[in-house]
């Protein structure tokens, strides 16, 4: 993937899908929400006019992008000390802290991990393209836990599929308040963007999506649940 300049796609899926989330899967080096600055300064076209986010693309539609030389940062090496839980020829598995961004979001910012396993080694997969070298998937800012990270490109495109085709057992822990009505279940339940704005979820928000969570409860206190949590669909 092109980091700058002009990008061309023919959309071949049946299934119609929202534009910025179509290219971010055909971009996966770049983040959603530059790709949605893309759309709202009128640099993304589909069949030839300008688009708007909300789109859904279909089969048959030519979608071009015109990417700015300086839209993205480039990450440099920085010597962040990296929690290694398993390393070999193919692939690292990080257990990335709370508060780490797994990569830069504006240009200068530092302290990612990408950052830290540039300095780590150069031996990282291209597919991501040079901002997010070696990054198969990621995890919000403030959520710890184990990240696997391709060193070479076949490997990662084989742990993308595994991850594509659910493949990859996600489990987390959540510290939630109140307590659930049964110990163990399943949520079933669209989740969209807050109209509050900013980074908050809600069910039935904004662009909802489908979602299916299984859960179980591990410790009560008075008004706090631990629970362990399986996303089945993202």
């Amino acid at each position: 993937v092109k980091t700058s300049g002009i990008q061309q796609f023919l959309v071949q899926e049946e299934k119609r899908i929202r534009l910025d989330l179509f290219l971010k899967k055909q971009m996966p080096c770049f983040s959603r929400s530059f790709i949605q600055s893309l759309i709202r300064k009128g640099k993304i076209f589909v069949n030839k006019e300008a688009s708007k986010q909300a789109y859904l693309v279909e089969k048959g539609d030519r979608i071009e992008v015109n990417i700015p030389s300086s839209g993205q940062p480039i990450p440099v090496p920085e010597p962040i000390p990296l929690s290694i839980l398993w390393e070999d020829s193919s692939l690292l598995v990080i257990n990335k802290p709370a508060g780490m961004l797994v990569h830069p979001v504006f240009s200068g910012q530092g302290g990612t991990l990408v950052n830290a396993l540039l300095a780590h080694g150069n031996h990282l997969s291209k597919v991501g393209g040079i901002l997010r070298p070696g990054i198969v998937h990621r995890l919000d800012k403030d959520t710890s836990g184990a990240m696997v990270v391709a060193k070479d490109d076949p490997t990662h495109l084989a742990l993308a599929a595994q991850f594509r085709k659910r493949i990859v057992r996600k489990t987390y822990l959540a510290l939630v308040r109140g307590r659930p009505s049964q110990n163990e279940g399943t949520i079933e339940a669209k989740i969209g963007r807050s109209p509050k704005g900013g980074k908050k979820m809600t069910i039935e928000g904004r662009y909802s999506q489908e979602a299916v969570t299984t859960y179980r409860l591990l410790k009560q206190w008075e008004n706090w649940s631990l629970l362990e949590i399986h996303p089945l669909t993202g």
